[in-house]
């Protein structure tokens, strides 16, 4: 925390419960300068010495002392003021209400000599205001600073009083604020409802042996908090104000009636507003709170009580390190996101400029108050102010945000991993095809290789789903890096062609142990109201992972190529195959770090049988089969047909990343817009007509261009159809029906890259495509058929 010692001293002093003074009895005299500095600033100075004499050094004590006695002083001229401006008000017939100040006594604070006054807050109706503004200018007050837009210019009477430090010179002039309405919504974005209704249920009360109305308790503690709400939004906490209301709940803790009459005088929005603030108040004074407080503050918002779990004291630090962090809870109580904009845009990029002051004078002509330094030395200062906090909210912003989202650590050192698990992958898989076709594979050989890798994910999708189980997700997921990094490995080593098929099996089994486990460790890692993001910030990171891969896989023989490597064509590939598999190991290092992760025991069975489920399935294979004609052979397709370099399509294979990216997140709008089985049918149809595109295009220019489209209209349905299977099964069957997912696209997977290696060898690329593009239509139809009346539309 960005609190001086000294002033987490007082804070702990002042606790309303389990108060410790102890840090208070061991500080320096020159740690009390700086409790007094505080004090003074935040008028906690009397309340100290009020309850916590006993810990204070005589001298200090003393200095205290004096201070009550002037302010006791000062207060007995307020009294005197008050009765002036009430009798002129009342001889008016001008009604009106006290706010705060010495009508806080006994509720809030149990001496009005405790708190340092300053200030006197009239409330009006917004017809009689200006004649309540009117009646004090005839008493000799005029306005002396800027209306904040609740309350007309601040009164007081001018004199040739300076300012010299004293807080409590008893010589200071009184302000007078006549409010005429108690909460600005339209500024704050936030509504206050049932405010207005504060006007008929005004009590009586005395002061100086004068009655006046006042607020009902129960409405001027909901106005003390939206007061202090209002200062914390603006980025200025009232610390006395913290105090007295929760010294407030405290006293009323236990008065069950009066918290059952407030629970219904105030609607369910205004009563939101007050447990943000109790909520605070119970952070900083340790105020104990009733059930139905508590009840209130437990219900807030979820981004609410984060930002109190998280920013609770950040008020106070900014009264010794300057924060935005109040921007956050301001963003979090409003709920449009216009309104969100315009406060975002007012806070961080403000236009208010110190512009003149024009309020009524004493003769009743307007009288301009300028401040004495020029315009535009103002404006600049304000300016440069506002541009060095600019980064450090952007920055704290984005930390907000992923605040919000609830994922931790944990997840984030799994992100990690997954990153450079992708990362080595994707270069390895840009890579090899090409390694064969040097090393003078064809490609129905690269078929074989490509099947065989598959074969071996399909043969170890159901025992990784064991092995998970037996041993754990971290565990297994470990099995699965350091593996999959060395059967890469040896697939760079041995150019026979026994040991490369022997190598891409293994390659695939330890792969499909990752794949098995990724759905479920993500699951762990996250809860409910986070998880959908979880997967989706997963899928994403893969995506656009594949955009560096793509860039990555491009350049590196390159650069093997080139002193002081000086490489061949063929090394300088299968030193980059080695780089791909070191990047594959390091996520090892991520994953180790993550607490155990263990698959809960079950008798039930864990792999779905329904119909829908079987329907599913069978599209899903026509679908993973027809794209996988031709997906697995993209690179040899562009390097024999199109005659490209290698850094080309590396260049092309992360457009076509960096396009996905874009088209996974526009998929949402098209769900929403036609339904989840409508629309994933649509973007199979689409993927099937860029693919016979691409099929009737030259291989140069024109392929290059619909290809990345063709791969964004594929991938754009992936979280969809996941999310449609994963939302039609039971949560103990989820696992199953992943395992049972993988492999369907496992064996439609492999089937299709023999099928596809020998057709192009015997029919050619164009051929094979159209016939790709032909069953991906038919793979649309079927998930538009099968699954439409089965799966509920959303609008």
């Amino acid at each position: 925390m960005a609190i001086p010692k000294s002033t987490q001293a007082v804070l702990e002093a002042l606790r309303l419960t389990r108060a410790d003074s102890e840090k208070l009895r061991s500080l320096s005299a020159r740690d009390w300068d700086g409790v007094l500095r505080f004090c003074d600033q935040s008028q906690l100075t009397l309340t100290l010495g009020a309850s916590c004499g006993d810990a204070i050094p005589p001298k200090v004590r003393q200095r205290i002392e004096d201070d009550a006695r002037k302010n006791a002083v000062k207060f007995a001229r307020l009294q005197a003021e008050f009765g002036e401006i009430a009798e002129a008000l009342e001889r008016r017939g001008i009604d009106f209400a006290v706010l705060k100040g010495f009508t806080h006594s006994p509720d809030f604070t149990a001496d009005p000599l405790w708190r340092a006054q300053g200030d006197i807050d009239l409330w009006c109706r917004r017809e009689t205001a200006q004649a309540a503004f009117d009646a004090l200018v005839e008493l000799g007050y005029a306005p002396h600073a800027e209306t904040e837009g609740r309350h007309l210019p601040p009164l007081s009477k001018p004199g040739d009083w300076e300012w010299r430090g004293d807080f409590y010179d008893p010589r200071m002039p009184i302000a007078v604020d006549i409010h005429y309405r108690l909460w600005d919504g339209a500024l704050e974005r936030i509504e206050a409802p049932g405010m207005e209704e504060f006007w008929g249920r005004r009590v009586e009360r005395e002061f100086g042996g004068r009655k006046f109305r006042a607020l009902d308790p129960a409405d001027a503690l909901a106005f003390a908090a939206l007061h202090q709400l209002l200062h914390v939004l603006r980025g200025d906490a009232r610390m006395q104000r913290a105090w007295e209301i929760g010294n407030f709940l405290q006293t009323r803790s236990r008065d069950d009636a009066f918290w059952s009459r407030w629970r219904e005088m105030h609607p369910e929005g205004l009563r939101r507003l007050e447990a943000v603030v109790f909520g605070m108040c119970a952070e900083w004074s340790g105020c104990e709170m009733s059930d139905c407080v508590r009840e209130e503050v437990d219900r807030l918002p979820g981004d609410v009580k984060r930002w109190l779990d998280r920013y609770a004291f950040a008020p106070v630090e900014n009264l010794f390190k300057p924060n935005k962090h109040e921007l956050w809870l301001h963003l979090a109580l409003v709920e449009s996101l216009a309104g969100r904009t315009a406060v975002f845009r007012r806070r961080v990029f403000p236009t208010k400029t110190l512009a003149a002051i024009e309020a009524p004078a004493a003769d009743g002509a307007l009288e301009k108050r300028r401040r004495r330094s020029p315009e535009w030395a103002r404006l600049g200062a304000r300016a440069a102010h506002h541009a060095r906090a600019l980064a450090p909210t952007l920055v704290e912003g984005l930390k907000w945000w992923w605040l919000r989202r609830g994922l931790g650590a944990p997840f984030l050192r799994f992100l990690l991993a997954s990153a450079l698990f992708d990362l080595g992958a994707f270069v390895f898989f840009v890579l090899y095809n090409l390694y064969l076709l040097d090393l003078g594979f064809h490609e129905k050989f690269i078929g074989l290789v490509s099947g065989a890798m598959t074969a071996g994910t399909l043969a170890a999708a159901l025992p990784a789903a064991a092995l998970a189980r037996k041993v754990g997700l971290r565990s297994t997921l470990l099995v699965a890096i350091l593996g999959g990094a060395g059967a890469s490995a040896l697939r760079a080593i041995f150019p026979e062609e026994s040991a490369l098929l022997a190598t891409a099996f293994l390659n695939g089994a330890f792969f499909s142990l990752w794949a098995v486990s990724l759905s479920p460790a993500v699951a762990s890692l996250s809860e409910e109201r986070n998880r959908s993001f979880a997967f989706s910030l997963v899928f994403s990171l893969g995506i656009g992972i594949g955009v560096a891969g793509g860039l990555v896989a491009g350049r590196l023989p390159g650069v093997f190529a080139h002193p002081p490597f000086s490489l061949g064509p063929l090394e300088a590939k299968r030193a980059a195959l080695f780089v791909a598999c070191g990047a594959i190991a390091l996520a090892a290092a991520a994953v180790a770090r993550i607490r155990p992760v263990s698959v809960p025991e079950t008798d039930e069975n864990i792999y779905p049988r329904s119909p829908f489920v079987r329907r599913f399935l069978m599209a899903l294979f026509v679908w993973i089969f027809a794209t996988g004609l031709f997906n697995p052979f993209f690179n040899a397709y562009f390097a024999r047909q199109g005659h490209l370099s290698v850094e080309r399509i590396g260049l092309v294979f992360s457009a076509s990343q960096l396009v996905q990216v874009g088209a996974i997140l526009l998929a949402p709008a098209v769900l929403r817009r036609l339904g989840e089985v409508t629309g994933v049918a649509v973007m199979q149809l689409a993927a099937a007509a860029t693919l016979a595109c691409l099929a009737l295009a030259p291989a140069g220019g024109a392929a290059v261009a619909i290809y990345p489209m063709y791969m964004a209209f594929q991938y754009m349905s992936g979280p969809a159809v996941f999310s449609m299977l994963m939302g039609r099964v039971s949560a103990h069957e989820r696992s199953g029906a992943s395992a049972m997912n993988f492999v369907v696209s496992s064996l439609g997977g492999m089937l299709a890259a023999f099928a596809g290696g020998a057709a192009i060898g015997r029919f050619g690329y164009p051929a094979t495509m159209g016939a790709a593009a032909a069953m991906a239509a038919i793979a649309a139809a079927l998930f538009r058929v099968l699954l439409h009346e089965k799966v509920r539309e959303t609008a």
